[in-house]
């Protein structure tokens, strides 16, 4: 007769005796295969996206810069008639109206624009001396096919007229090519030395090419509002500072490859040797990630602090610049960077302090997943798999994203100062201004309304794809390890190869169960996504409540989801080792942890803080050693890491971080996957089995002692 559990009722009866369940069933039969079709339908219609994509886009529309007129550089434009070929770089006429290029039109100013083959090497002024524009050399920067009349003199009447005419530009600024872009070399000095050196006056300018005549004494005056021409260059500045921290970046990445190279591979090594020595000593090395992860914590609050301390009578002020070494140099940083470091430190020792029963316990079941990958070490691998499908579910959406956006005709819009009409759309052929500087200017590639909606669905498509990855990861892992569990003996009676043996399983039966728990979570994403693109538009209304609104939305969405995905994990469990839909499996799942609401609480939260523990530890380590390396700051006797001077060591150390995290997330992923497996198995088995002769625990001795269990005979308890 099957226990009562309290709240059977309410959560669903209690699982009860089964002589033939010894674990994952083998006789299943398909499961949820309408998502399936829909889902394999849904890829069909993905190749229909793509194959649309690439037959009438042209990536290059947007790797080339485009003209005023929509034609693009270095390119030969069959529909306007404009052969640009070898005329790569785009060209500005009058930069200093790019002033309000950051509110209105992105990387297009509101200027007139042309390809030109080369970046011009000095300074000029038309109405200064417009008999130079006779040469050669000038004619490029002028209108296509045109060539200035010839002036035998200087004649201010005739130059203002081409000028106005906008036939050619009415000053040219040594510049420099930047994303095949002319952009003027003092915009460096502003990238340098940031953007209050305009209002200091300590960016300056040779206006003696740019004086022109204003009276009969000989007096004369600059031809260019510099005050404009100093704000278009620094607005231009915002959008291509990185030009000169990415070629310093880039420097740093070559110098430090091998390094870079050579620490992640310690990460991994890091990371399998913890696991392995789990298998065999899992407490000690647990506790010893603890305190080690406290002390680190320790180390980088005096360390921030004595940097603090040092900068104290060094008067730096705080301000934006793109030089990142700046910030370091100031006591605001440090002083941010401890308190941070302080938080996460008492966060830490509190819940050290009251979870230690709690982490004790954990680890008696983190001891158990341990010796399950021990059994299957093939399970530290198969993620790797997972996250090249992922990469390449990533290469797909980029590459069709990109060739969606290459679609459609050139987009126009209007740049005025009258209100109503300032970025209206326009054509240019047809375009009739209004008042004396409006034009029509191209901002992009697009104007139908189904490329919009194409790329939605190709978003769609990278959100349910990689949550299918995910899932199909999952699938087999629970299989796999709850193979280990329902094996009576565990050294005899595990299945050969029970790695591909779920593998095999979750493609054969569960591809539409895998899909349907993908398109609730993908759903969910989609939502927070077109939530994040409303916000964003809003911002620029100022409603303020609308906004409140949105974030609140945002804010649900983003714990469904984390609901849904903890769901439909146990789901993906129940399905591995029962074979049902996705549905009843959910149900049976979230039932049976309801049933053990304690337990739940009590293990499931301190399981994850300890692996996530575990993770800091290795990526702490893989950063301390790679800044020493790239610091210099700390001198180790001996020590043979060390690289040459860098222009930024923060960037390499950010790489490392980042990618000793992922590395050690995978294999972390794994001991997370045996956990939750082993836990609702053990609540399984706790539920069918009574420890008596005909309803015998499954679970390994170490785990029955803990919870205070035993089997009634000797024969039994002695197993594995």
């Amino acid at each position: 007769m099957a226990k009562v559990f309290p709240g059977d009722s309410a959560y669903g009866s209690a699982k009860t005796h089964d002589p033939e369940f010894k674990g994952p069933i083998q006789g299943r039969g398909c499961t949820d295969i309408i998502c399936c079709i829909l889902y394999i339908a849904f890829l069909g219609g993905l190749g229909v996206v793509a194959y649309f994509a690439f037959i009438a886009g042209d990536p290059i529309r947007l790797l080339s810069p485009t003209d005023s007129q929509g034609n693009i550089c270095d390119y030969d434009n069959i529909e306007t008639k404009q052969n640009l070929t070898g005329k790569p770089y785009l060209f500005y006429y009058d930069i200093s109206r790019c002033a309000s290029l950051g509110s209105s039109f992105g990387f297009q100013c509101p200027t007139k624009q042309i390809c030109v083959d080369k970046c011009p090497d000095q300074y000029w002024v038309f109405l200064q001396n417009p008999l130079f524009a006779n040469s050669e050399a000038m004619h490029k920067y002028c209108e296509y096919g045109y060539t200035p009349p010839t002036f035998t003199a200087p004649n201010a009447a005739d130059a203002l007229k081409v000028i106005t005419d906008e036939k050619c530009p009415p000053y040219i600024l040594k510049s420099k090519p930047f994303l095949n872009r002319c952009i003027p070399s003092l915009v460096q000095d502003v990238v340098h030395e940031g953007a209050n050196v305009l209002d200091n006056g300590e960016i300056t300018i040779d206006t003696g090419a740019l004086n022109v005549p204003s009276g009969s004494d000989g007096s004369t005056e600059l031809a260019v509002d510099l005050s404009a021409l100093k704000t278009g260059i620094a607005t231009i500045g915002e959008y291509v500072d990185i030009q000169d921290i990415g070629g310093k970046v880039l420097d740093d990445f070559i110098e430090t490859w091998p390094w870079m190279l050579g620490l992640l591979v310690l990460a991994m090594i890091i990371s399998f040797l913890v696991i392995v020595l789990m298998r065999w000593i899992a407490g000690p090395i647990i506790w010893f990630l603890v305190f080690a992860l406290i002390a680190g914590l320790g180390v980088g609050l005096w360390y921030t602090t004595d940097r603090y301390m040092r900068l104290t009578d060094i008067a730096m002020t705080w301000a934006w610049v793109t030089n990142v070494s700046y910030y370091t140099q100031t006591q605001e940083f440090w002083l941010a960077i401890a308190i941070i470091d302080g938080i996460i430190l008492i966060i830490i020792l509190l819940l050290v302090i009251c979870l230690c029963r709690r982490i004790r316990l954990a680890i008696k079941l983190i001891e158990q997943a341990s010796r399950a990958v021990g059994c299957m070490m093939s399970t530290l691998f198969l993620p790797l798999a997972f996250y090249l499908l992922q990469l390449l579910n990533l290469i797909v959406f980029t590459a069709i994203a990109i060739y969606l956006a290459s679609n459609g005709e050139p987009y126009y819009n209007v740049f005025s100062s009258t209100e109503s009409r300032n970025g209206t759309s326009c054509v240019p052929k047809d375009f009739v201004a209004q008042t004396a500087n409006e034009k029509c200017i191209f901002v992009s590639y697009g104007g139908d309304p189904n490329i919009f909606r194409l790329q939605i669905y190709n978003l769609f498509a990278l959100f349910w794809n990689a949550n299918f990855i995910i899932g199909l990861g999952q699938v087999t892992l629970a299989g796999a390890f709850a193979s280990w569990y329902w094996a009576f003996n565990k050294s005899t009676d595990v299945p050969l190869f029970p790695l591909a043996a779920s593998f095999w399983r979750a493609l054969r039966y569960h591809l539409g169960s895998i899909a349907f728990g993908a398109l609730i979570i993908a759903i969910i994403q989609i939502i927070r996504a077109a939530l994040e693109y409303v916000e964003r538009k809003l911002k620029k209304s100022d409603n303020k409540v609308a906004e409140f609104a949105i974030k609140c939305l945002r804010c649900c969405f983003w714990c469904l989801e984390k609901i849904i995905r903890f769901v439909t994990r146990n789901a993906y469990i129940m399905i591995a080792i029962h074979g049902k839909n996705f549905c009843f499996s959910a149900k049976d799942a979230f039932s049976l942890l309801l049933r053990n609401i304690l337990r739940v609480s009590v293990l499931n939260g301190v399981t994850t803080f300890l692996l996530v523990i575990a993770k800091l530890f290795v990526v702490g380590v893989t950063a301390f050693i790679s800044f020493l390396a790239f610091t210099g700051d700390i001198q180790i006797p001996y020590f043979l890491l060390s690289v040459g001077s860098l222009n930024y060591y923060w960037v390499p150390i950010i790489v490392i971080i980042i990618g000793t995290y992922i590395i050690a997330d995978l294999f972390f992923d794994v001991y997370d996957m045996a956990i939750d497996t082993i836990f609702l198995s053990f609540l399984e088995d706790c539920e069918r089995n009574d420890g008596s002769p005909e309803k015998p625990y499954f679970m390994p001795k170490d785990l029955m002692k803990l919870v205070g269990k035993e089997n009634t005979f000797h024969s039994l308890n002695e197993k594995a």
